[in-house]
């Protein structure tokens, strides 16, 4: 082997780790990415997912409108109809229409 051939196949091999400690840490990145946003909201106490007690998640029924479900769950004294808005407006409702089938989150 002359010595050209070996001083390319030296900067060959060299190029090639470069490109695989690049691509290992680019890898690595992606998977802390992944384990952050899936596991990031366990406790660590529990190891059980974190849960936001501020909300329920009510199932809509055949014939249940945003007023019925808003009569069922409006805290006392409050305003049915502002209630009713600000269900809307966290469950990013165009209309007040909810079909059978979909989850609405409800403030507690």
């Amino acid at each position: 082997m002359s010595k050209t051939y070996r001083r390319k196949k030296a900067h060959r091999e060299a190029e090639l780790n470069r490109q695989r400690r690049i691509a290992l840490g680019i890898l690595s990145a992606i998977v802390l990415v992944v384990c952050f946003v899936n596991w990031g909201p366990l406790s660590a106490v529990t190891g059980r997912a974190a849960v936001d007690d501020s909300y329920i998640f009510v199932p809509v029924r055949q014939g249940d409108t945003l007023w019925s479900l808003a009569g069922e769950y409006t805290p006392e004294g409050r305003d049915i109809r502002d209630f009713i808005n600000e269900i809307a407006l966290i469950n990013e409702l165009d209309s007040k229409t909810v079909y059978a089938g979909q989850i609405i989150k409800i403030p507690q």
